[in-house]
């Protein structure tokens, strides 16, 4: 054999050096390629898969999939124990030499060698590990024996297993440990789901013969046990483990290592077929392109229960009396940085499935237990807080802080796929000697802190109700019991106890670390850091004195102008007063009743005596019930207390409160809304509540105080009323209907308010519905303060990002000569780094429903038609939509030279061309499933058929801006594609995505009909999209959340609202509604067929009266028919 270029310093085994390596010289550097990949030239085709940077980042991904199974770990045998002292390490076919590398880190005295064909190792390793390129079929001349041996994923890569296993034998020291760890040449199911039919099935069987052809052995594992008994290994541990193809294992376990495996697979199975298929089978690259989607399709097939078999068979010499029968592992399931910090805290983290996790996921709102973490942290101190952040921000994980969990929605304080800091330790809760403050720590709620006040006849400007949590209310803002003469909760703290993105401990206040002391009095906290602790101004306080009024709801239109009144005259007039109006419908009164809260801050006498400012309210007579209580904080915060258990949401709007009647007038749409939802419900329990807080003049001046807060709400622009729903219901099935019925009534007080002159829009954190946008509402000023904020105290932009969504619902002037005909007759009327396989004459077989045309791709069910009706329509789309931007083919500022333009769904490819056009220098790409594109196009564009479900294969930071449009139904997981798109995007560039809400709405508030139908259609399919896994309901903040758990940066949501018709009075609006018009008269049929009939069951007849209603509505111009359209935009970050 050829000598490898000798260490000038002579080594004990020189003669390795000499006999048994081959030289990395230029002619092994030069790889040879085939069908688009490269391979080993040394040894030319010994080996059958790439040496290329794609494979070595999956080599790198499998190295991961290994160290979960071994509960991260390198093997199982005793060598790899950190004081096993072993001396020799050899590691066969070491590849990218990962494992090497980490077994020599944790082994610094330890010699480590690895061998392998291809010099693809890198080059700065640690000084104990060496590479060498060697053919481990040659004979082995080694001076020195081996202490320990490790030979991974080498099945179909040894021809002679007897003679390879005799070398081993030969190569180890006596007492010294082989390990092999393989994955079986065949893949299982226990319950007959994958069947002999199936590509995956075939594809194995393939391969097999493939290797056998090409010189490699087919082997099982009892084969190698066999032979390692033969040649003079005793006591063999064989232990057996299951790799899930996917994560459809339900134990939780075997979920994330079918994850990893499906990744893998995924990544491995074009190189690893790509070469067998063509020199054994002598297939062409087209062939196996195609047969691979069909592989592609069943590995990621959740109802094939299959698995790939995974040994690893520890040999000793000598006996070590210990043989152990086939059986599973426990799988480590927390990610890289739960790891992480269960190092650094052993006790305080909590794993799923342990009795710690289960406590710490509860909260007051149903929908946020549903949520679950990877782990939860529990800091026991300000500094634990700081290690805590330290790793996070380290790691860039996910995060979210629990202080009370009293958020109504999923995710508000816990997080899917991240670590959740849960704070409940920080429960400290200090007086000062002088009295006049109070050190609370986060991890208290309310009723904490005024039971332990209480005795002290002491009192801060906190919570009202008992288990709200301390952190949440005081970053949001916190309305009190006392806020008509202090202000709010955060205008009442001393100074903030800190620990910012780098997890420095800092301190905020008037005088120290001014900037930031106003950015978290109601800024969001979670964008500066994590507060630890809250100085608050502490006063003397007795007992409050309250009334409990109820009304039935036929006295709304009396007792609501008395309480407007006393928001715009009683409150300002006597400060120790506040006062809330909640509406509620309530079947044990058998209708809607009024309940007004009042509460003072002093004590009337004699007691049985009404503060005259309330006095207005008191004397409306017709009351069910009319309780006064003299009490504590405490008592008074349990009283109105909403205990845990239930599903939670809530919305709200500030408007002015200069007019009483507006506050009449919003009450019929409350009704209409809450009757929807009682139908809808079928019996189960769902309350709605309409809740009036005032802002009055006193409130608004009372927090300008320490330099004001965030919300920069100007008390000469008051009185404001905050107008609230807030819902509780049972069934998880009403979510979406409640969710939407929400934003729905929000939306429109505020277009009533706009209508009236009293709009104002802002927006309370702390009562924010899950797709509000509350720093929007801020000032120019203010948001620009808050992003310097920002920049000062986390430039690396590790903690959330300031929101820069734009909700831009634009009011459409109606054109009454259209609109206001009522007429229901008128309704009656390919690159390199591709894994794209070629447009052959299969892809052109479209399936046919209902008579409309539908693509045929093996990789994925697309909902929407292909044929020329809809091709028609999708071009129609184009037009509405360039007019939606202003004439404009995208809003990013993407720069007058992107290189590489990539366009995800292009369709018939008309935004791809366009975009050709406008930069024809620039490379664009348009991907899609059906080749609808013509074949007349610029010359620096390309049409690739693929299914952008599956891994891309573009290289990494390759695009300046990618594109995607109208694909909701079409993706099974969008977090996926947003994590691809960033890997596509170079560092600054930009993606832009635009979907419909496909509820659709009426404007006319007579449209109660049309409404319900529109309901009906979005329903029906997110019904459809819920059966087939892939959902029609990305408007509700998932796009967004995508995005940014992707890591993109300076997202960007805007909402545009879309007339479906030519009733507006404004002509670009007219001309643009025509569009719409025409492209859902095109579509609405082949929307409906494949989700509707297909997959929800419907006849050809009933679909059809469905769509008739639907265009009935649309082209009839009274009922206003409009849609919104939601784009978001985002940077990956430099």
């Amino acid at each position: 054999m050829a000598v490898v270029e000798a260490d000038p310093v002579v080594r004990s085994d020189e003669q390795d050096a000499a006999s048994s390596t081959q030289s990395i010289s230029s002619s092994i550097l030069s790889y040879r390629e085939e069908n688009g990949r490269t391979y080993h030239r040394y040894k030319e085709g010994k080996y059958h898969l790439p040496n290329d940077e794609v494979e070595n980042e999956r080599l790198d991904l499998q190295h991961h999939l290994f160290l979960l199974t071994f509960s991260d770990k390198l093997g199982l045998a005793p060598s790899i124990k950190p004081d096993s002292k072993v001396k020799r390490v050899l590691d066969l076919g070491t590849g990218t030499g990962i494992w090497a590398i980490d077994f020599a880190d944790e082994h610094p005295e330890a010699e480590v060698v690895g061998i392998d064909l291809s010099p693809i190792q890198p080059a700065f390793v640690p000084p104990n590990v060496r590479f060498i390129i060697d053919d481990i079929d040659e004979e082995w001349a080694y001076a020195e024996s081996f202490d320990y041996i490790h030979s991974r994923m080498m099945t179909f890569s040894i021809k002679d297993w007897e003679e390879y296993i005799r070398k081993i034998f030969k190569a180890l020291t006596p007492g010294g440990y082989i390990e092999i760890q393989e994955v079986s040449g065949s893949i299982l199911s226990d319950d007959g789901t994958l069947k002999k039919t199936h590509a995956l099935t075939k594809w194995f069987t393939l391969l097999s013969e493939a290797f056998v052809k090409l010189g490699g052995a087919a082997i099982e594992f009892d084969g190698i046990k066999a032979i390692m008994e033969k040649v003079g290994f005793v006591d063999i541990v064989d232990t057996r483990f299951k790799w899930p193809v996917n994560p459809w294992p339900k134990d939780k376990k075997y979920k994330e290592l079918g994850t990893w495996n499906n990744a893998n697979s995924m990544d491995a199975i074009e190189s690893l077929t790509m070469a067998p298929f063509s020199r054994a089978h002598g297939w062409s690259r087209d062939e196996v392109e195609m047969f691979l989607v069909d592989v592609r399709k069943d590995l990621n097939n959740p109802q094939i229960h299959a698995y790939n078999p995974m040994v690893s068979q520890l040999i000793c010499l000598p006996a070590l009396a210990r043989l152990s029968s086939a059986t599973s592992y426990p799988l480590n399931l927390s990610n890289d940085a739960c790891a992480a910090l269960g190092e650094e805290f052993p006790s305080d983290v909590a794993y799923p499935n342990t009795t710690s996790y289960t406590l710490a996921n509860n909260y007051w709102s149903h929908r946020q237990s549903e949520v679950h973490p990877d782990c939860f942290v529990n800091p026991q101190t300000t500094k634990d807080v700081s290690k805590v952040m330290k790793i996070l921000t380290s790691l860039d994980a996910p995060f979210s802080v629990k202080s009370g969990g009293h958020t109504a929605f999923a995710n508000g304080s816990n997080i899917a796929n991240g670590v959740t800091i849960d704070l409940q330790y920080l429960n400290n809760i200090t007086v000062s000697e002088d009295r006049k403050t109070v050190s609370i720590g986060p991890g208290n709620r309310w009723i904490n802190v005024s039971e332990t006040l209480d005795p002290l006849k002491l009192a801060v400007v906190g919570g009202r109700v008992a288990n709200v949590g301390v952190g949440g209310l005081i970053l949001g803002g916190g309305i009190s019991y006392f806020s008509g003469s202090k202000g709010w909760a955060c205008d009442n703290v001393r100074n903030f106890e800190v620990v910012v993105a780098s997890g420095e401990i800092v301190n905020a206040s008037p005088d120290t670390n001014a900037d930031l002391y106003w950015a978290l009095r109601g800024g969001g906290g979670s964008n500066f850091g994590i507060v630890t602790r809250f100085d608050l101004a502490s006063f003397e306080q007795g007992d409050l004195w309250s009334k409990s009024l109820i009304h039935p709801g036929a006295l709304n239109t009396t007792v609501i102008p008395l309480f407007h009144n006393l928001t715009v005259n009683g409150l300002p007039e006597d400060p120790d007063a506040h006062s809330f109006f909640v509406l509620t419908y309530q079947p044990l009164f058998r209708g809607y009743i009024a309940l007004t809260s009042l509460y003072h801050s002093t004590i009337p006498s004699p007691a049985e005596s009404i503060p005259p400012v309330f006095s207005p309210l008191t004397e409306i007579p017709g009351a069910i019930s009319n309780q006064t209580v003299v009490a504590n904080i405490s008592t008074h915060s349990k009283l109105i207390d909403v205990p845990y258990g239930s599903r939670q949401t809530w919305w709200n709007v500030a408007v002015s409160a200069k007019s009483a009647s507006f506050f009449t007038d919003i009450l019929p749409l409350y009704e209409a809304r809450n009757l929807m939802l009682f139908e809808a419900a079928k019996g189960s329990s769902v309350v709605p509540f309409l809740v009036f807080q005032p802002l009055s003049v006193n409130i608004l001046r009372a927090m300008q105080k320490n330099g004001g807060n965030t919300f920069g709400l100007d008390p000469d622009k008051g009185p404001l009323m905050l107008v609230q729903l807030t819902t509780t219901w049972e069934d998880p099935k009403l979510d979406k209907l409640v969710e939407d019925s929400s934003e729905e009534f929000i939306s429109n007080v505020g277009s009533l308010a706009e209508d009236h002159g009293l709009a104002n829009g802002f927006v309370y954190m702390n009562y924010a519905g899950s797709k509000q946008e509350v720093q929007q509402h801020y000032s120019e000023e203010n948001q620009q303060r808050l992003k310097k904020v920002v920049d000062k105290w986390d430039p690396e932009g590790k903690l959330a990002p300031m929101s820069d969504d734009e909700q831009t619902r634009q009011g459409i002037a109606i054109d009454p000569e259209v609109a206001g005909v009522d007429d229901d007759s008128a309704a009656d009327a390919k690159s390199t780094h591709s894994s794209v396989a070629s447009v052959s004459s299969s892809i052109y077989e479209y399936r046919k429903i209902q008579g409309r045309t539908y693509q045929s791709s093996h990789t994925t069910d697309y909902w929407a038609p292909n044929d020329d009706r809809h091709v028609e329509a999708f071009d129609v789309a184009h037009e509405w939509l360039t007019m939606m931007l202003d004439d404009k083919l995208y809003v990013p500022p993407i720069g007058e030279n992107p290189q590489r333009i990539l366009d995800i769904g292009t369709g018939t490819g008309i935004w791809a061309i366009d975009m050709a056009d406008k930069f024809p220098s620039a490379e664009v790409i348009g991907v899609d499933i059906s080749p609808t594109q013509p074949s007349w196009i610029p010359p620096n564009l390309k049409f690739q058929i693929d299914d952008a479900q599956l891994d891309w294969t573009f290289e990494p930071d390759s695009f300046d801006f990618i594109h995607i449009r109208y694909m909701h139904g079409a993706f099974d997981d969008w977090h996926r594609l947003y994590r691809q798109m960033f890997k596509a995007l170079k560092p600054g560039g930009w993606f832009q995505h635009i979907e419909p809400d496909i509820h659709l709405k009426c404007d006319n508030a007579a449209s109660v009909a049309e409404n319900e139908t529109f309901r009906q259609w979005a329903q029906l399919f997110y019904d459809a999209g819920d059966k087939i896994g892939r959902t029609f309901n990305i408007t509700n903040g998932l796009m967004q959340d995508s995005a940014r758990d992707a890591r993109f940066e300076d997202v960007v949501h805007k909402v545009h609202t879309i007339p479906l018709g030519e009733w507006p009075k404004e002509a670009k609006r007219k001309r643009q509604g025509q569009f719409v018009g025409l492209y859902m008269d095109l579509s609405l049929d082949g929307f409906a067929l494949y989700p509707i009939g297909q997959i929800l069951g419907w006849s050809r007849e009933e679909v059809d009266v469905l769509v008739g209603k639907m265009r009935a509505i649309i082209r009839n111009p009274k009922h206003l028919a409009s849609g919104d359209m939601h784009l978001v935009y985002g940077r990956k970050p430099i």
